[in-house]
């Protein structure tokens, strides 16, 4: 009893507290937000509201503002998405990620994850939404922002009792700073234990001068089968009906039952299904922009999209709940029309504010702002670097320089507009001692000019992200990499660097990337000329995992020049840019360089090294080191080692060429326990009338995997054998593929006067799952001129296979490793005269060579991907019988090296890069 009449008083005290607070101008305004009655949600023009969408780690992305996220979410048609924020967020970034998600036509529920399981740490939360600025953020957007208050706030080691406390403190602290939102509270038990709510919340609702409370349940239930977590969904469904509680489902559902349960699957969709009848809310965990640590990482279950782009669905399960399902959210979220159009009868009386800024800052919110009559709407000003705020004009009068304004109790259109003026810049200058860096050389990441943002980098977010040198700037420095690193890399920022280019001509460039995605893109200038073109990164093993990317062919010319790292697409880390000539340019620097008969294989395992190609620009000769990273040296332009333990080896090269020139390279070596394998068949059947002189061959084929792995579709190449008998151009065509057509794709090639086709699959194909098969894949293809085959012996033929039969002529290729089938021998009767020719190192990392153990006669070479894009051509001379050929700026993946000669032999290898 005592209790009671305390908490009485406080709320009693609360309502006055509010009361005068709005009759002394204080922030606190007229209720004109999401509200909650009879255990439904409403909007303030009277509309229920059914959340459907997703949650979202914005604050830990590289698009902290949603300006490419949240339209990539609202293509799902999503009303409601869950904005996963902290205390270290910087506030105008938070404010920006709000506006940009009322303008996708979503509603904002906006929570900080720092406290998730510690109540300890609520408090901390508390003070982050009582600033002055959040606060303002806050009554800007009240009209469509949920304050989600804390993620998962308690461990369930807290009582029901101990729960309400600790939210009552939480209530009565943001109710008195102004907040009049709806509040959203999370369960105890790290948010899935629903029983807090369904025993506390009335109490809370009840507490809440506004009483303007919704509860949130994150669905990671590991309780039972799947049916046992419909009866817990159904019970918590009727008792919450019973007693008028406004709740959602906060995260979920999802695929896997839990963080802690990854394997236990979850019944999404019945309960999607049930939560639609019902008309209960859900926001599924989480979109997939940034990749979730729970049950593997990248792309787990967790992840909705591989990337964060609308289409590029992580599973099948993300596809059904966002598009296909009856009850997704393409087909159940209904977004309020007072979201679409504020000017709707329900709405009441409106008035519009026309708020817009000259070039030099921004204002915001901007455009035309619609306010409902008695109303309050702030504005918040601000002025980009190089300029600051030289006036506001309020329907039409000055009011100064102001940072902020506030149109209270609004009855009539107005009109608000910024004035910026110009203000001087720094000036530019080179960081390292002063002077500019010099070129050839290395330029390290780090080492940008002075002059801060704008004048020699622009970076979007405020501050230093990273844990690197330079803390006072805002480009985001890191520890990796060579010397330190630049990361959290976003599109459309750049980096600036003041160089002096020693000689004019031709240079090659190595830039040191790591990224855990293959997004990334950027482009080197020169005083605004583009020198590189476009270059994508990628992905290596993780964010730390450096590699240099290399760029050939890139003309500058002498002396000092403002160089520009350009990001053309972030989400990558770079680090030191090597600068080195293409051997026009006299120096007096030797080239080391070599390759090898082998990267991997069993141990004990002996690979040759040969330097052959490690050169010196005038001629002088060079002393070979060699150091095989398990203490073993070695002196000698070629030379053989045995790493007799399993292990990576990092070996080195170092040449000397007495005149105190020295280079490096390195390459790592891999001695395995036992080479990979795989568990695929390959079924066939001949889809064709069984005729073998027709003008089209049809295999039809299926994959099994009967391994305990998903196989990546990209890493797969089938291989069936023809003969053409001529030399008519081929069409390949999909006529009919499970995993979709325009996954599938068609390559020809010809070895030793025998046809082959090449199938493969694109990245967008995904996994072929363990304990299954692909499906039928029902190919086709014919020459040009539709004259006919004669495909009696060809070798992968056999039209008596009228149904699915494994068929090992045909062969299957994984990462390169054959896998399945038989390849056919080289003394088959229509094969004559082959030319031989070997391809190595092969997988290939920079130069790529071709030795012929015949001469070549008048030879022409192409380098043709798995697309067919023909990326490079050349003619070969008569008496030519070694090429060196440069990979180094080619992507990782699976290429094609066609030789045909004069008398229309043909060969071509398959290259690994």
């Amino acid at each position: 009893m005592m209790k009671a009449t305390k908490e009485s008083i406080l709320k009693t005290l609360s309502i006055l507290l509010f009361m005068m607070l709005g009759l002394t101008g204080y922030n606190s305004f007229s209720q004109n937000t999401i509200r909650v009655e009879e255990g439904k949600i409403y909007t303030s023009c009277n509309e229920e509201v059914v959340m459907r969408g997703v949650n979202e780690m914005f604050v830990w992305s590289q698009d902290r503002t949603g300006t490419t996220i949240l339209p990539e979410i609202a293509k799902t048609g999503s009303n409601a998405v869950r904005l996963v924020w902290t205390t270290q967020g910087d506030e105008t970034e938070l404010d920006q990620l709000i506006n940009n998600s009322i303008k996708n036509k979503m509603i904002p529920v906006a929570e900080l994850h720092d406290a998730t399981g510690d109540f300890s740490k609520l408090q901390m939360l508390l003070d982050y939404w009582t600033r002055p600025a959040v606060l303002s953020t806050i009554q800007k957007y009240k009209k469509w922002l949920i304050v989600n208050i804390g993620n998962e706030v308690g461990n369930g080691s807290e009582s029901t009792a101990q729960w309400v406390a600790y939210y009552k403190d939480a209530i009565t602290q943001l109710r008195n700073a102004g907040i009049d939102t709806p509040l959203m509270i999370d369960c105890g038990g790290y948010g899935n234990r629903e029983s807090y709510f369904l025993e506390g919340g009335n109490e809370l609702l009840e507490f809440d001068p506004l009483h303007n409370i919704i509860f949130a349940v994150h669905t990671y239930w590991t309780n039972g089968d799947d049916q046992a977590k419909i009866d817990r969904l159904n019970t918590m469904i009727e008792d919450a009906k019973l007693k008028k509680l406004p709740y959602i489902i906060g995260e979920g559902p999802q695929e896997a039952a839990s963080p802690i349960a990854c394997g236990q699957p979850f019944p999404y969709q019945e309960m999607i299904k049930r939560l639609q009848e019902e008309k209960i809310g859900w926001l599924s965990w989480s979109w997939g922009a940034v990749d979730n640590s729970d049950c593997g990482a990248p792309n787990s279950v967790f992840d909705i999209t591989s990337n964060g782009n609308y289409g590029s669905w992580a599973s099948t399960f993300a596809e059904e709940i966002c598009v296909t399902d009856i009850n997704s959210i393409k087909n159940t979220s209904i977004i309020p029309q007072s979201m679409i159009d504020p000017t709707i009868t329900s709405c009441g009386t409106t008035y519009t504010i026309s708020a817009s800024a000259n070039p030099g800052g921004t204002i915001s919110p901007s455009g035309n702002i619609i306010v409902s009559e008695n109303d309050n709407q702030i504005f918040d000003i601000t002025a980009n670097i190089g300029f600051k705020i030289e006036d506001v004009l309020v329907d039409g009068s000055s009011i100064g320089d102001v940072n902020t304004y506030t149109f209270s109790n609004v009855t009539q259109n107005h009109t608000i507009e910024v004035i910026y003026a110009t203000v001087p810049l720094p000036p530019q200058e080179p960081y390292v001692n002063g002077v500019p860096q010099v070129i050839p050389g290395k330029i390290k990441a780090t080492s940008f000019d002075l002059g801060g943002e704008t004048v020699a980098y622009h970076d979007i977010s405020l501050g230093n992200d990273g844990n690197g040198i330079r803390q006072d700037e805002d480009v985001d420095t890191e520890t990796n990499g060579d010397g330190g690193n630049i990361g959290y890399t976003a599109k459309g920022e750049w980096i600036e660097y003041t160089v002096n280019v020693a000689q004019a001509g031709i240079y090659n460039i190595e830039v040191l990337v790591a990224s855990e995605n293959s997004n990334g893109q950027f482009h080197i200038e020169f005083d605004g000329t583009d020198v590189t073109g476009i270059q994508n990164v990628a992905a290596t093993s993780s964010w730390a995992s450096f590699v240099p990317q290399k760029i050939s062919n890139v003309t500058l010319t002498k002396g000092e020049q403002v160089m520009r790292f350009f990001i053309d697409n972030g989400a990558f880390n770079f680090s030191t840019m090597t600068f080195s000539d293409d051997g026009t340019i006299e120096n007096n620097f030797p080239l080391a360089d070599f390759i090898t008969d082998k990267v991997t294989g069993l141990a004990p395992l002996e690979v040759s090294f040969d330097a052959s190609n490690s050169s010196d620009p005038k001629g002088n000769p060079l002393t070979y080191n060699w150091d095989f990273g398990d203490g073993n040296i070695a002196n000698g332009q070629k030379v053989t080692h045995t790493f007799d333990t399993i292990g990576e080896y990092t070996v080195t090269l170092t040449v000397d060429n007495g005149q105190g020139g020295t280079d490096t390279k390195t390459i790592t070596i891999k001695v395995v326990d036992q080479l990979p394998t795989s568990d695929i068949i390959l079924t066939y059947k001949d889809g064709g009338n069984g005729s073998a002189t027709d003008n089209t061959i049809n295999p039809h084929i299926q994959l099994i995997n009967n391994g305990d792995n998903p196989i990546d579709y990209k890493d797969i190449i089938i291989r069936y054998w023809f003969t053409s008998e001529d030399s008519n151009d081929l069409n390949f065509w999909c006529d009919w593929a499970q995993l979709g057509t325009n996954d599938v794709l068609g390559v020809f090639g010809q070895n030793a006067g025998m046809n082959y086709l090449d199938i493969s699959f694109t990245a967008n194909a995904g996994l072929l799952p363990a304990k299954t098969n692909s499906g039928p894949i029902q190919v086709r293809f014919a020459k040009a001129n539709w004259s006919n085959f004669d495909e009696t012996d060809d070798y992968s033929y056999d039209n008596t296979k009228t149904a699915y039969t494994n068929h090992d002529k045909i062969a299957v290729y994984v990462n390169g490793n054959l896998v399945w089938g038989v390849e056919p021998s080289t003394t088959l009767s229509n094969i004559s005269n082959p030319i031989q020719i070997k391809a190595f190192p092969n997988p290939v990392f920079d130069k790529l060579t071709l030795n012929t153990t015949t001469n070549f006669k008048n030879a022409n070479i192409k380098v043709i991907d798995l697309y067919g894009n023909l990326l490079y051509e050349e003619t070969i001379q008569k008496n030519t019988n070694i090429k060196n050929m440069d990979f180094s700026q080619l992507k990782s993946g699976i290429y094609f090296i066609q030789v045909k000669q004069d008398d229309d032999n043909i060969i071509v290898k398959q290259i690994i890069k």
